[in-house]
């Protein structure tokens, strides 16, 4: 019954201190993903099938694609259905987590009132920490509540089965356990270093647990490691197709070891004394070893002095936590250097290792025993520190929270926090553009410019600006720039033909559309906006088979439909077929407005055909 209480104590707290995010919107993080991912909007045998085609040039993350689709499905685009998704991902993650460290500590003999208490503190501790803010509220991060949900189940299943002493309930449990390593795998590829995990927990039961000695589980082990291996190697590959894998920060490899050592640092100040959380951090472009970097090298040498220690005196939870921590976090501690040095969303996995440890430190206070020291006294010590720090990360959570309200308070906070954040920077000067704070805009991608020059998204960014501001040669230069830097960058090439087009340029944006196509044939917004092109020119037949092709590419979006009515009805008097694609476009529309316009439309045709 007790049990039962402090479990639906943490539920309930973890609820309470996320319940303020469920309002909130998208953020333009989330465009590509969700708001603006075609690939999401069929929840059909032939769509899931697509979405499980690995392809070498984009992320390989199908259950999250997969788990957006069935959120649209029901939801459409209303943001608090993916949020309560994320949430409950994030409460079973927890339930999870207890069921964990209890099976863990029971087998590590450490019953009774201690293992409640080390289960209530470290699973509470994690459910409130505000490093997790951004897992839960940033809707694209669901990649890592899939990744942590099913590493957590497959790790748990992995233990109960090494706990059974009967083969065929043994051989039901590691089969969950592998099917959940999959499913992780297939959330998010970081997965890959499971069987190091694995690896770590039979050290630990083996070395420093079993009073006899145990066979190491060498068969169960391996479709483990096949999987681990296979996933690394096409993990690397499209981390290189996509360009996601960068060059050694620092220029050399000891520059970037000295990095990694940093890196692992860092999250320690993340995780215990860090009150300025962020979307993103400032990217170390021009590294350099310093005091800092020397120092973090010293902390993880007194931390592997620790690991000893722990092994030598059978301290399995110290071994464990640090063991889980730098494991966990292999894949983003930049030995492969990536996009973002720093994240908090990089540490939601790692974070239960450290929080273990402090939860049984927090432990060894409560059962203090010195003389001239009153039991009370450590007692009372240990639960002001961990109410303490409960409340701490509590507040923070929730101011936290509406940071992520929308685009602009997201950038906003950030660029306060850490005003030399390319990211931030970018992001926050596109709002301002939307907006029409132009002026703004331009401030911010100037001084963005000034910190990253090779930057082809804020040279297209402040291209639009410019273009906005009526600067027209400037935005061309931008756009210009943006496509020598990077010659295949989309946006560049859809926002210069647009300034054509608005130009009235109209051979030259055509000219450009259509080398566009040759590149990304399969982009329906440029297939529309060629079709503007020739209408404008005069070329019906032509505008209509790129209007037609955009309908093929994304079915669900009026615009084509109703500028095709529009053709037929002004260019070519042909007002049967106009009807025809107003009535599609009023059957899709999802908008009050927009369907009254239409409806209003077809009912001047059906007149005027009467007449």
């Amino acid at each position: 019954m007790r049990r039962k209480i402090y479990i639906l104590i943490i539920i309930l707290i973890t609820i309470a201190i996320y319940i303020n995010s469920l309002s909130n919107d998208f953020t333009n993080w989330d465009d590509g993903m969700i708001y603006k991912n075609p690939t999401i909007r069929e929840l059909s045998l032939k769509n899931i099938k697509k979405i499980f085609t690995p392809s070498l040039n984009h992320t390989y993350q199908p259950l999250r694609v997969l788990s957006y689709a069935i959120d649209y499905h029901f939801w459409g685009l209303n943001p608090l259905g993916y949020r309560i998704t994320n949430l409950i991902f994030y409460l079973l993650t927890i339930l999870l987590i207890i069921k964990i460290t209890e099976t863990l500590l029971d087998e590590w003999n450490i019953k009774g009132a201690t293992n409640t208490r080390v289960v209530f503190f470290s699973s509470l501790l994690f459910a409130v920490h505000p490093v997790h803010v951004e897992v839960v509220v940033w809707l694209s991060a669901r990649k890592e509540v899939l990744l942590s949900f099913f590493f957590f189940l497959s790790f748990y299943f992995y233990i109960k089965g090494r706990m059974s002493k009967v083969s065929k309930v043994s051989f039901f449990y590691f089969l969950i356990s592998f099917l959940s390593f999959v499913a992780a795998f297939l959330s998010k590829p970081t997965a890959v270093v499971f069987p190091g995990v694995i690896i770590l927990y039979e050290i630990i039961r083996q070395a420093m647990i079993s009073k006899e000695k145990v066979s190491f589980p060498l068969g169960v082990l391996i479709p483990f490691i096949i999987i681990s291996l296979g996933g690394s190697i096409l993990l690397i590959i499209i981390m290189q197709n996509a360009k996601g894998i960068k060059p050694l920060w620092g220029g050399n490899i000891w520059s970037n070891f000295a990095l990694v050592s940093r890196t692992y640092a860092i999250y320690f100040k993340h995780l215990f004394l860090n009150s300025k959380y962020a979307a993103t951090y400032p990217n170390p472009y021009h590294f350099k070893i310093d005091f800092i970097t020397y120092l973090s090298f010293f902390i993880h040498l007194a931390i592997f002095l620790i690991i000893i220690w722990s092994f030598k005196h059978r301290k399995p939870i110290i071994l464990f936590g640090f063991g889980w921590y730098y494991i966990t976090m292999l894949p983003t501690s930049n030995i492969i250097p990536i996009s973002h040095v720093i994240a908090d969303r990089y540490i939601y996995l790692g974070s239960y290792g450290l929080i273990l440890i402090l939860a049984f430190t927090i432990e060894k206070i409560y059962t203090l025993n010195i003389r001239n020291l009153r039991p009370s006294m450590a007692k009372v010590g240990a639960i002001i520190i961990f109410s303490s720090l409960c409340l701490f990360y509590s507040f923070i959570t929730i101011i936290q929270n509406k940071v992520w309200q929308n685009s602009l308070t997201l950038w906003m906070d950030n660029v306060e926090k850490y005003p030399k954040s390319d990211t931030a920077l970018v992001n926050l000067a596109v709002v301002y553009s939307k907006i029409g704070e132009y002026k703004k805009a331009k401030e911010l991608l100037e001084k963005e410019l000034k910190i990253l020059p090779f930057d082809y998204e804020a040279h297209n960014n402040l291209g639009v600006v410019y273009q906005n501001l009526k600067e027209y040669p400037k935005a061309a230069r931008e756009f210009v720039i943006a496509l020598k830097i990077k010659p295949g960058y989309p946006l560049a090439w859809k926002n210069l033909g647009g300034l054509y087009f608005e130009l009235k340029k109209y051979k030259n944006a055509a000219n450009l559309f259509e080398n566009y196509l040759k590149r990304y044939p399969a982009d329906s917004e440029i297939h529309y906006r060629l079709g503007l092109v020739y209408r404008k020119m005069g070329q019906y037949e032509k505008a209509i088979k790129e209007f037609k092709t955009s309908i093929k590419l994304t079915p669900y979006i009026t615009t084509p439909y109703k500028t095709l009515g529009e053709l037929y009805l002004k260019d070519l008097n042909d007002k049967g077929k106009a009807l025809y694609y107003l009535k599609k476009a009023l059957k899709i529309s999802t908008k009050a407005k927009e369907k009254k316009e239409i409806e209003k439309k077809i009912l001047i045709i059906k007149s005027s055909l009467k007449n």
